[in-house]
């Protein structure tokens, strides 16, 4: 009994911020690398994009088609870290993988993500936010019109979904540990 409550202690608490989001949207984790969704308030998905693995470009910008940017958010972007390296402003390009925030062309004001930009950001050279990946999705709604917000819509971006060899490593090591408490 001890053995079935940790095993499912362990899996509630790696999975949870997978479900974090209040709607349903089309990120299928074994293609998609990131993404960045809209949900409406009724739980329906308002706005989407998403980008696989093979497709990144490090110098391409995704924006949300219809979701109004908050213009006061210009400026402010979330950089995420790589998880095994320093996260701050300042350091080296290569410790950054994705940075989400509102994204200027010149003319409009969007909402929007580059992918693994370690050469640089096109949203400047770093972003206002640092945090490590997190593992799942992580709540941006600030970043949307004011609005929207007033309304309850949400938004949220997820980054660098753990590959299949990772899962192997997470498994393997939930397993090793349910056996050596199965053991006792």
């Amino acid at each position: 009994m001890k053995f079935r409550i940790v095993l499912i202690a362990c899996l509630l608490v790696w999975a949870l911020p997978s479900f974090a989001i209040p709607c349903l949207t089309p990120f299928n984790p074994l293609v998609d690398s990131d993404a960045l969704a809209v949900c409406a308030p009724n739980g329906t998905l308002y706005d989407y994009v998403s980008v696989t693995e093979a497709n990144e470009d490090p110098n391409a910008v995704y924006l949300l088609p219809i979701t109004a940017a908050d213009p006061n958010q210009w400026g402010f972007a979330t950089t995420f870290c790589e998880l095994s390296s320093p996260c701050g402003p300042g350091l080296p390009q290569q410790y950054y993988s994705d940075i989400v925030g509102v994204y200027g062309n010149g003319q409009t004001l969007s909402v929007a993500f580059a992918s693994d930009a370690e050469s640089g950001s096109p949203f400047a050279a770093q972003g206002h936010y640092f945090i490590p990946e997190p593992n799942g999705w992580y709540d941006v709604t600030y970043n949307i019109d004011p609005i929207l917000q007033a309304q309850g819509y949400t938004a949220w971006f997820i980054s660098s979904v753990p590959e299949p060899t990772t899962m192997l490593l997470l498994g393997s090591g939930i397993g090793l540990l349910a056996r050596r408490l199965r053991k006792r």
